[in-house]
């Protein structure tokens, strides 16, 4: 598939790899199984982190939640109470590490053998290819919005071998 922007995961396989990271390591019930509708435009700053996969397949994998969602499951994933004051040094420590741990696990699903980028975060995500193909997911998180987007990159081309 290289130099391609074909994607190979439905909505349902991206959620079930959403659910299993947050089931792991940001509380005991699964995403999705909060009470309410769809998920309303967030009216906080959104936080978005987010990893690329670089192999036979490329993609980017982002997760993007509103100000109360990361700074709850910054509070999670951290340990802190309630109370504690939360940096946005932590949010983006909390989030990044989500994010890594959500692409590795696209990683292994799409490009075996393939590489996973540092996470990175910020207030604007990365730009996509305008004919990227993507796949995306609202779900809840103790009725928070959480939204993860997977796109497809432009794989880099094959290098070729030299011979001696």
């Amino acid at each position: 598939m290289s130099g391609s922007h074909a994607l190979v995961m439905d909505d349902a396989h991206l959620r079930a790899l959403v659910d299993d990271v947050f089931v792991a390591m940001a509380s005991h019930a699964k995403v999705g199984t909060d009470a309410g509708g769809a998920l309303a435009a967030p009216a906080q700053p959104v936080r978005h982190a987010w990893v690329e996969i670089t192999g036979d397949v490329s993609a980017r994998v982002v997760i993007s939640v509103a100000g109360a969602a990361a700074e709850a499951i910054t509070r999670e994933l951290l340990g802190l109470g309630h109370d504690a004051p939360v940096s946005d040094a932590d949010v983006s420590d909390a989030l990044g590490e989500l994010v890594n741990v959500l692409g590795g696990n696209v990683k292994s699903v799409l490009a075996a053998g393939g590489t996973l980028s540092i996470p990175a975060t910020g207030l604007v995500p990365p730009a996509s290819p305008a004919s990227a193909l993507s796949t995306a997911v609202d779900v809840p998180w103790r009725g928070l919005p959480v939204h993860v987007r997977l796109t497809a990159l432009p794989s880099a081309a094959p290098r070729r071998r030299e011979t001696a």
